[in-house]
């Protein structure tokens, strides 16, 4: 059976603080890029039917994928904390895991525009798999220390940075219409779902078999992930036609991005939230061992409890958005981090402690799924991977940053100013973001590219 999926329609769009609509005006594919296929038999309603077989299924995977770099970087962590490392060191667990977006989140949203998003996601995470089966065996024999547990993070991290683009932008092609707002927020609660299964299961395995086990269940993660892209992505998603070179066509996203000052805007509002929410994961490691005197069972079930939060803020998310704008919706995720950064220092139970990373997660998802739809209902199909790319270069390169200086103020100064730095540094960003307005509207997936649209104007 073939399957065909409809594109996103050109009418769909979004009001702040209201509901999405959308136009079924149909549209043809953007120069350059092949149809994708729709399961046939389903003419009534092919978004469900498209939604059903090939969303879902491609969403659960990608939560199995973030899932699966959080089981690794929860491990990292407590093997770097077991050793004696100091908070800086804890802390780059999380940098070494961000950081590769400074630099490979635009080459990764390039080639998602130019040779297939679901084959650059099933390709990289057969090459994780393999990586993180071989941690596990060095790990076994007793040799894996801080050093390599770091450089398998960096590696996953680069990893993160070809392959969230990918998928990101993967989604409008997928879905359309009304139901796009709802996708894009579900991606939004898969990252804090896989916050939730990730350091759990984590937590469980070092608690019951040790990081050998942990990293082996990590590479089988990585496995599913590729299996499942392979079998249903290929078939589900378009592949462009690549009609330039990979640097013309980076240069390309790199202009544009520069002229958007719309999607900068979103960037800037994005490295106001996570530069100081980083912190709360970050240290999270050290406020286990130091204060509650827990191992890594508590550590996954500490972090773990993000995803809570964040399945309680899915559940209000549509209430929210009737009664705030994007940039509303912002504020509201800045205030309530602030104020759970601030408390940490007066957590001196584990169930309060676990509170406070629910509220976290909470405003983790507020902030994530503003900026995604934010950015991605104002980009056109042609330049998406690479537009993508820049709203996660601000987030992961501003939480790497921000994970390194909260370890090294950690060790000059304690993890309370630690915490309360970050907290009121973000209290601080939030009010003054309040002068960047995001600008929401919605950009024809038909959109062309700039030299198509010369050549249209030629003619």
């Amino acid at each position: 059976m073939t399957l065909e999926t409809p594109r996103l329609s050109s009418g769909a769009r979004w009001m702040p603080g209201g509901s999405p609509g959308a136009s079924a005006r149909p549209e043809s594919s953007p120069p350059g890029e092949t149809p994708a296929a729709a399961p046939q038999g389903v003419a009534d309603d092919p978004q469900r039917a498209v939604y059903r077989r090939v969303f879902l299924p491609l969403w659960g995977a990608a939560v199995g994928l973030q899932a699966g770099f959080l089981v690794h970087d929860v491990s990292a962590a407590w093997v770097i904390t077991a050793a004696g490392g100091a908070a800086s060191l804890v802390a780059l667990a999380q940098t070494a895991a961000t950081a590769p977006f400074f630099l490979l989140a635009l080459p990764g949203g390039t080639l998602a525009d130019l040779y297939g998003r679901a084959r650059i996601i099933m390709i990289v995470a057969a090459v994780l798999s393999v990586v993180s089966a071989t941690l596990a065996g060095v790990a076994a024999a007793g040799f894996a220390g801080p050093m390599l547990v770091l450089a398998v993070s960096l590696a996953n991290g680069c990893g993160n940075a070809l392959t969230t683009p990918a998928w990101q932008a993967m989604t409008p092609e997928l879905i359309r219409g009304e139901r796009l707002p709802g996708a894009l927020a579900l991606n939004s609660l898969g990252i804090n779902i896989a916050r939730s299964i990730g350091p759990v299961t984590a937590g469980f395995v070092l608690a019951w078999a040790g990081p050998p086990a942990a990293f082996a269940l990590n590479a089988a993660f990585f496995a599913a992930v590729a299996a499942t892209f392979g079998a249903v992505g290929l078939r589900a998603s378009a592949r462009p036609a690549a009609s330039e070179g990979f640097w013309p066509a980076l240069a390309g996203g790199a202009r544009y991005v520069a002229s958007e000052r719309p999607l900068q805007v979103v960037a800037l509002k994005a490295t106001t939230f996570f530069f100081f929410a980083a912190s709360f994961w970050a240290l999270a490691p050290v406020v286990v061992a130091e204060r509650l005197d827990g191992n890594g069972g508590m550590l996954g079930l500490m972090v773990g409890s993000a995803g809570v939060g964040a399945v309680t803020g899915w559940r209000i998310l549509g209430a929210l958005r009737r009664r705030l704008d994007l940039d509303g919706l912002m504020r509201l995720a800045g205030l309530v981090a602030a104020a759970a950064l601030c408390l940490v220092p007066l957590a001196g139970h584990p169930a309060v402690f676990a509170g406070l990373q629910a509220a976290l997660g909470f405003a983790w998802l507020i902030a994530f799924s503003s900026i995604h739809l934010a950015a991605q209902l104002r980009l056109p199909t042609w330049v998406r991977g690479r537009g993508t790319a820049l709203y996660l270069i601000a987030i992961f390169g501003s939480m790497a940053t921000g994970s390194a200086l909260a370890g090294l103020v950690t060790d000059a100064a304690g993890l309370t100013v630690a915490y309360l730095v970050a907290g009121v540094g973000l209290l601080v960003a939030t009010l003054v973001a309040r002068q960047l307005k995001i600008a929401v509207t919605t950009a024809s997936p038909t959109n062309a590219a700039p030299a198509e649209q010369k050549r249209d104007g030629d003619r």
